[in-house]
């Protein structure tokens, strides 16, 4: 997987071989029965490519061969750690978004051994970014909090306040000046 435009930042790269594939399916299955379980993979395409899956993780988002992972972006309730040799990605699919009632979606992916020290930096960078970003939100949250109070205020008395502005604010205005001009 090549980068799709200069600014892309690739944070992760490993292949994924046909042996390394069918163990992961294994412990999958048993993974799948847990509380957390079932996880969500790719399918790995049929017949098995020789030269492996390419997992690339980039800042934005995350592919497996040519496949991306569609609900992993910037904005979304998620979550990226490694279990064992294994990357686990959970979060909340965004309202607009989602294209069925299940909106949490767990993913389990395959790392291979030599590819741990990658994936251990790509989850902390992740996670630092999007701690970053949430801390963010909540600034911007908690400099607006005094706008909503008001901003529901006008909302729940908009009716009365136009009627006030017509035969209340523009009278009186008209007769200062006039009076003022008289």
């Amino acid at each position: 997987m090549a980068k799709r435009f200069a600014g892309d930042t690739i944070l992760a790269r490993w292949t994924i071989g046909e042996g390394l594939w069918r163990e992961f399916l294994e412990a999958k299955a048993r993974l799948d029965r847990e509380p957390n379980g079932p996880y969500r993979t790719f399918l790995a395409p049929q017949p098995f490519p020789a030269a492996g899956l390419e997992v690339v993780i980039r800042e934005d988002a995350i592919f497996v061969g040519r496949v991306r992972l569609r609900e992993f972006h910037f904005g979304a309730l998620r979550h990226v750690s490694l279990r064992d040799s294994f990357l686990q990605i959970q979060g909340i699919i965004l309202p607009e978004d989602a294209w069925d009632e299940d909106r949490h979606y767990l993913y389990l992916l395959p790392v291979c051994s030599t590819a741990l020290p990658q994936a251990r930096l790509a989850v902390e960078r992740l996670t630092s970014h999007d701690k970053a970003l949430s801390d963010r939100i909540a600034a911007e949250d908690e400099t607006s909090k005094w706008s909503q109070p008001l901003l529901r205020w006008v909302e729940q008395r908009f009716v009365w306040i136009l009627l006030a502005f017509f035969f209340g604010v523009i009278p009186l205005a008209v007769f200062l000046l006039s009076w003022g001009f008289g």
